[in-house]
């Protein structure tokens, strides 16, 4: 246990660490959390406007094959592609600053 100035003790280790930040201690957290969630709404809200607005189908075109689907579809579905690629590549990259990183400690 870690002491402060003060004469009580305060615990120091993972399971207090993990309390304090479920607990919401930190001060504005509540507040960023508030900016986060009206950011996903607007963000969702843009989403369902250009879904209602763009029904159109569009032809895509790809080692001679071709397939006529509708726009949100294809902009949903590179949006997920560009999702996973981005996800792995930084995973890849951390994964190599992390043996990088050990290397030099050892």
């Amino acid at each position: 246990m870690a002491a402060l100035a003060g004469d009580e003790p305060v615990p120091d280790n993972e399971a207090s660490r993990s309390a304090g930040r479920l607990a919401n201690t930190s001060p504005g957290g509540t507040d960023m959390r508030l900016i986060y969630f009206l950011l996903l709404v607007l963000f969702l809200a843009a989403v369902t406007v250009f879904v209602l607005q763009n029904k159109d189908d569009i032809t895509i075109e790809y080692l001679n094959r071709s397939a006529s689907l509708p726009l949100p579809a294809v902009v949903g579905g590179a949006y997920l592609l560009g999702m996973l690629t981005g996800w792995t590549v930084v995973g890849l990259i951390k994964r190599s600053f992390q043996r990088i990183t050990e290397r030099q400690h050892h």
